[in-house]
């Protein structure tokens, strides 16, 4: 089965569905509108993104560093041209906003988006809820994300041959907003068998939290920040490790964590560089819990992979988390997410640790392995291809 991608090939959603397609047996290429990343590589006259196994990258145009929606549609018959050119069989967009609208708009079918929560997250969730961050206090852009999205979205959904989504809150927003009701819930999910599971009496030794998603208001960095402080005043003894992920850090969160460094110089970290899969897999042996607070979020990988290794997950309570997360049973919910509530989940933290350690990370090591498995995913969508591609 030839599967073109389409998405940014600085997705690393769209990289490790794409190496577990190939994987499963599919011929896959990545087509976008940027320029390669900096850990794109050239070999044999291709343009290959290092994954397990690599990608083939083919620039749509001239390469852009930045594109914005006219330069999507205005590359929108080219993007045919170059899915035709390479026999592509089913276009595959990853995220419905710009990538399934461009494929829609590029004439091209079939094709089969892939929802990852972010853009009918908002619509629903965010619309209802006083959220953070940079969408929801906009004055100009705001209004437009809410009223001018969904229109672009809905006929964008309507002629999909089928729609992936990687949560059930997407699903029930996807059949409010288009008639199309070929919908199927896939969480991309983790490669269960290359990395690791944490043992609980190993990460015990270390004494460190980890937050991976960012830097950033959206991630709620300020309150991560503000609860470790309130915790570490109140005689805390757990450490905070901060990644800044694929976002630019935000000026004013940097300058509090230099501050509170100079506070608390044993106990806060933070690493500015994307991490590589080994490494990543060595810091999430290295903590005993993570904790996880996005302004709205689809089904997140950072959270599959923590619990997967063991990691104590501390979550905010929207509904991404509320799937997958049960309070006191397999994660501890920080609802509403304040520094104040943080604080205090902490401390909890810190006087049941062995307890819950011990309690949660076999119940969620083992809800990874059998529901959040990405090569077992791939292969079962490669399996209804054949059957969904024959109706059209």
């Amino acid at each position: 089965m030839r599967i073109g991608l389409v998405g940014s090939p600085r997705d690393l959603h769209l990289r490790r569905w794409g190496a577990a397609l190939v994987r499963a047996g599919a011929e896959v290429r990545v087509f976008g509108l940027e320029n390669p990343p900096k850990d794109a590589v050239e070999k044999a006259g291709l343009r290959l993104l290092p994954e397990e196994p690599p990608l083939e990258y083919i620039v749509v145009g001239k390469g852009l560093d930045q594109p914005n929606y006219g330069d999507f549609f205005g590359q929108r018959r080219k993007l045919a041209y170059c899915l035709r050119d390479y026999n592509v069989e089913v276009a595959h967009p990853i995220h419905l906003s710009p990538y399934g609208v461009w494929v829609y708009l590029s004439g091209f079918r079939p094709y089969i988006p892939f929802a990852m929560g972010t853009e009918l997250e908002y619509t629903a969730w965010g619309r209802r809820q006083a959220q953070r961050g940079f969408w929801t206090s906009h004055p100009i852009l705001t209004p437009l994300r809410q009223h001018l999205l969904p229109t672009l979205l809905r006929p964008t959904l309507d002629n999909a041959a089928l729609i992936l989504a990687d949560n059930y809150t997407l699903c029930e927003n996807i059949k409010v907003l288009c008639k199309n009701k070929k919908l199927l819930e896939i969480p991309a999910g983790v490669r269960c068998t290359r990395e690791a599971s944490g043992s609980p009496s190993s990460a015990l030794r270390t004494g460190w939290v980890l937050s991976p998603r960012g830097l950033t208001r959206f991630y709620q960095a300020d309150y991560i920040l503000q609860g470790f402080t309130k915790y570490w005043e109140a005689g805390g003894r757990l450490g905070l490790i901060l990644l800044s992920n694929l976002y630019s850090a935000e000026k004013n969160i940097l300058e509090n964590i230099k501050n509170e460094k100079e506070k608390f110089s044993e106990k806060i970290k933070s690493i500015p560089t994307l991490l590589g899969p080994s490494e990543m897999a060595k810091l999430w042996q290295e903590v005993v819990a993570f904790v996880s607070a996005p302004s709205y979020d689809g089904y997140s990988y950072s959270v599959a992979e923590g619990r997967l290794a063991g990691a104590i997950p501390l979550l905010s309570g929207i509904p991404g988390n509320l799937e997958v997360a049960t309070h006191a049973y397999n994660a501890l919910l920080v609802h509403p997410f304040t520094p104040e509530n943080l604080a205090t989940t902490l401390h909890t933290l810190e006087k049941n640790l062995p307890t819950l350690q011990e309690a949660f990370a076999p119940r969620n090591q083992k809800w990874i392995q059998h529901f959040s498995d990405v090569d077992r995913h791939a292969r079962l969508f490669l399996q209804m291809l054949p059957e969904i591609l024959s109706k059209q």
